[in-house]
């Protein structure tokens, strides 16, 4: 009997497994993490309780709710429904991500690194041509188009391709707003002439390397890739189909790495936003809302700062995010790490023409492996409101400088309609000059008790120019680097007045409580400054200031009022707040369901899929291969080549498989035998894939199972003549000269 196979052998052999005895694994964090532990307290358990992502659960391979940004930029309307249009050659698939990016910015808003001898799954796909094959991976960073017709889509550090010309295929991860995660796929066909299939991705595969769900990209000074001088000669010197000699900046694979971080940081800041304000719904959702006034604010200031210390945030968000905090992750939450360590192929494999070894310089030692679980990238803690400054930016990043440019204009609008009074504050200033006609350098301080206290530092010059170093209205709402334009001063009666407005920019210029800068005036005595040298004397410095920030407050009340939902325990989705805030600025009455954003609608997509692999029945009934099933058909029992799927097809197929992968099983078999510093090769099943499986590293090694794999696969290497022993031994260039698993496929 033959099966397709829509999952993985652990979760989609479920009828087939259940009737030939195969031990399906746990499927939550929980339960993984539980299975490992009850099982031998000594033994070594990783704890993922407190990291924002567990690399040991993979979740479901097709998206549970909402669909990818790659699905959203690549297909396009066929009726009421929406069809796959990918575009070839690579460069305008390319050109088609930026059109949907604001075109003014560098190389319109992507960035591209050329990587011949990488970590990827199909590094050896190009053997031994890498330099004329070169894997060409995408990232962008750019903003969306600001046409503000468009909504557009936020893509930036949410997109990732990667292109491998030799398999004419795609790697893709990108983000799902509706999920709040990043999903991976994979489209294959991806060259002249045919039509490209495209598929979600066997998710545990990704995630024994991708540890936190998201990308990950090498360290400085990214020396598998383009940004390697010798890498980039010899890429010139092979004459690579892929003309992007002007996109591979050397520049760009740093560009790329800190995309991926902030990738990572997405991870931890959808769990934050979920889980950080746990509570009744009434306190829950009022824990949301304030943040996202306080979102918005740090939004509408350029990014230059939110008040942390208003009463309302303290009490409605920073309480109820403490005290979750404290329970949830007493020791910090933690970021997966996405930066690996880097790696130079070419210390490996010799940097001349004749003596390049190239399967020496495709070795992976484990120490450069991403297959070895990473300690994180950080622990997040949040002990003092000044602590959620890091969240409050983060989350920021989840909509579009243009979102905020909207706000800000309705604003402007709203603010001239209702006539909002302004304030003004008021500082006795001791002014500087270091001769006349020099500038003015202003330091100014108020009564602290007064009702509109204020201080400042800056300076004006006589062209009427200035720039406020600093302008404080209490302790967490200070305004920064402003510059001033206005007129040069004006003798006035017995005084000059300075008058000045800051200047014009995308934004209106903020104070971190929302609150808008309208103009600025210094009045000083006409007597004063005029002597010869350094003149001190007093002046008086005036600010009006207007709250049009209240409308903000108005709208996000009324927003909990008519449509409470949108704050309650999902993912943080831009496509959702935002325009339902822009509805109530503009007109209170309307509905926030409203003419949605992209790209939380997925009606008419094409349907999701995977591309089964196939396997007979009689060989998962094979006593000897059971194992094999269980332990290796998470990343082995697919459609793909990469890593190979030595457990698909008939049973001579399989038989055949497993005879050419025997010396590299061996090998990374026996690396549980050995102390993780004296192995050569990283063991299998990967570290992170263990809890999944019931098991743990320590107990896994002295297993029967293990134990009959093993024998099962030196059997076979002995029946090649080979010597078990000296094959389990070997590294580096000698484990790359072993047979593959898999015979080439042209």
């Amino acid at each position: 009997m033959k099966l397709l196979l829509s999952r993985f052998a652990i979760s989609g052999l479920v009828a087939a497994a259940c009737a030939i005895g195969i031990v399906l694994p746990p499927t939550t964090a929980s339960e993984s993490n539980a299975v490992a532990a009850e099982r031998n307290a000594g033994d070594t358990v990783h704890d993922y309780s407190s990291w924002a992502a567990d690399p040991t659960v993979a979740g479901p391979d097709l998206p549970p709710v909402g669909r990818s940004l790659f699905d959203f930029v690549f297909t396009k309307s066929a009726g009421d429904t929406r069809k796959y249009d990918i575009p070839f050659p690579f460069t305008a698939l390319l050109n088609e991500i930026r059109t949907h990016l604001d075109h003014r910015q560098i190389m319109g808003g992507t960035r591209v690194a050329i990587i011949p001898m990488g970590r990827s799954l199909q590094r050896v796909a190009a053997a031994p041509e890498f330099f004329e094959f070169p894997r060409t991976v995408v990232a962008v960073t750019g903003e969306p188009d600001t046409d503000t017709r468009n909504t557009g889509m936020v893509l930036k550090d949410r997109l990732y391709v990667a292109y491998v010309e030799k398999t004419a295929s795609l790697e893709i991860i990108s983000y799902n707003e509706t999920a709040g995660r990043f999903e991976f796929q994979l489209v294959k066909d991806y060259r002249a002439g045919a039509q490209p299939k495209v598929f979600y991705a066997d998710r545990a595969v990704c995630i024994s390397c991708h540890q936190n769900h998201a990308p990950i990209f090498s360290r400085a000074m990214w020396r598998e890739s383009n940004a390697n001088g010798l890498i980039a000669h010899r890429l010139r010197e092979a004459g690579t189909s892929m003309r992007l000699s002007t996109q591979a900046n050397n520049g760009f694979p740093d560009n790329i790495e800190q995309a991926a971080i902030r990738a990572n940081d997405l991870v931890m800041l959808q769990t934050a936003w979920q889980q950080g304000c746990a509570g009744d719904a009434s306190q829950s959702r009022n824990c949301r809302a304030t943040a996202f006034a306080a979102i918005v604010q740090y939004g509408l200031s350029g990014k230059r700062g939110f008040d942390f210390g208003e009463q309302s945030y303290r009490e409605d968000f920073f309480a109820t995010l403490s005290r979750n905090w404290s329970d949830k992750w007493p020791q910090g939450l933690r970021v997966g790490r996405s930066s690996i360590a880097d790696r130079n192929p070419l210390d490996a494999g010799g940097k001349g023409e004749s003596s390049f070894n190239w399967k020496a310089a495709v070795h992976i030692p484990p120490n450069l492996d991403p297959l070895t679980p990473r300690p994180p990238h950080e622990t997040v803690t949040v002990a003092k409101a000044r602590d959620t400054r890091r969240i409050i930016y983060g989350w920021t990043n989840a909509f579009a400088a243009k979102d905020f440019r909207a706000v800000d204009r309705l604003l402007l609008q709203r603010a001239a309609e209702t006539q909002i009074q302004n304030a003004v504050y008021h500082a006795q200033c001791t002014a500087k000059r270091a001769y006349p006609g020099a500038r003015l350098k202003l330091d100014c301080t108020s009564n602290p008790q007064a009702e509109h206290a204020m201080s400042l530092a800056g300076h004006i010059e006589d062209s009427g120019k200035g720039h406020l170093a600093r302008l404080s209205l209490g302790p967490t709402v200070t305004l920064r680097n402003v510059d001033l334009d206005g007129e040069p001063a004006q003798s006035s009666g017995e005084e000059y007045v300075f008058h000045a407005a800051p200047r014009k920019a995308a934004l209106a210029t903020r104070l971190p409580d929302g609150r808008r800068l309208i103009s600025v005036k210094i009045r000083w005595s006409a007597d004063a400054g005029r002597g010869d040298g350094e003149q001190s004397f007093d002046a008086l410095f005036e600010a009006e200031i207007i709250d049009d920030f209240v409308l903000v407050r108005d709208a996000i009340d009324r927003m909990l009022e008519h449509n409470p939902a949108l704050f309650d325990d999902a993912p943080l989705m831009r496509a959702r707040l935002m325009p339902a805030l822009l509805l109530q600025l503009q007109s209170p009455e309307k509905s926030a369901n409203e003419d949605p954003w992209c790209c939380i609608d997925d009606s008419g997509m094409p349907s999701v899929t995977r591309d089964a692999p196939e396997v007979d029945a009689a060989v998962m009934e094979n006593e000897q291969l059971r194992p094999f099933f269980r332990y290796c058909a998470t990343c082995h029992l697919t459609a793909e080549q990469f890593p190979p799927n030595f457990l698909s097809g008939k049973a001579d197929q399989v038989a055949e498989n497993l005879r050419r992968c025997a010396p590299r099983m061996l090998v990374r078999l026996s690396a549980w035998s050995a102390p993780a510093w004296q192995r050569v090769k990283s063991p299998m099943p990967p570290a992170t894939a263990l809890p999944a499986l019931g098991t743990n590293e320590q107990q896994w090694a002295t297993s029967e199972d293990f134990e009959q794999m093993r024998a099962y696969v030196e059997d076979l290497v002995r029946k090649t003549d080979q010597q078990a022993e000296e094959v389990a031994a070997v590294a580096g260039e000698a484990y790359e000269g072993l047979p593959p698993c898999l015979p080439p496929v042209h």
